[in-house]
């Protein structure tokens, strides 16, 4: 509720969607789809592979690919974290994968890595193995910043958060 307050505070439209998990924020035709990563239980064996920097990346944009054009039930199936899943189900991940296509107006025109940076614990508190990627796309509706959030599980990168928001034209 805190982030509706927020968005209403600065002008913006919103609309809780907690039931999934989500929250959006509609600046303009693009929204910032916000997926809360759930705090898990701490582990004690949480370090960041310097190697896996490439893994991580590659993971992340596949994902954001697949999304624009994937089965989102598949993908969900497939690339989604426990802790992603704990909190949304698979039924309103699709449903919000097709609004968020919508909105974007179509597949990306352009992308460009921005960035990647590994981390060993959320805000939240949750140890782990993770990365932050972020990328800068051209949607036909709008130029988007897509950051996602990677964690280790079963040395394979699975998505726990992915966020988009309205990023300045240039």
């Amino acid at each position: 509720m805190r982030g509706l307050k927020l968005a209403k505070a600065r002008g913006m439209r919103a609309f809780d969607c907690s039931t999934i998990g989500s929250i959006a924020l509609f600046l303009g035709a693009i929204p910032a789809n916000i997926i809360v990563i759930d705090p898990a239980p701490a582990r004690a064996d949480a370090t960041v592979d310097s190697d896996s920097k490439e893994d991580a990346e590659s993971a992340a944009l596949s994902f954001v690919t697949r999304f624009e054009e994937g089965d989102p039930g598949e993908i969900y199936d497939e690339e989604l974290s426990p802790s992603f899943k704990a909190l949304t189900a698979r039924q309103n991940f699709v449903q919000q994968s097709g609004f968020l296509r919508l909105q974007s107006g179509g597949r990306a025109l352009a992308r460009e890595l921005i960035g990647s940076q590994p981390f060993t614990q959320t805000p939240t508190g949750q140890v782990g193995t993770f990365y932050y990627i972020r990328f800068r796309t051209r949607h036909p509706n709008g130029l988007v910043y897509q950051d996602v959030y990677l964690e280790r599980v079963d040395s394979a990168w699975k998505i726990a958060g992915f966020y988009t928001i309205a990023a300045p034209q240039q």
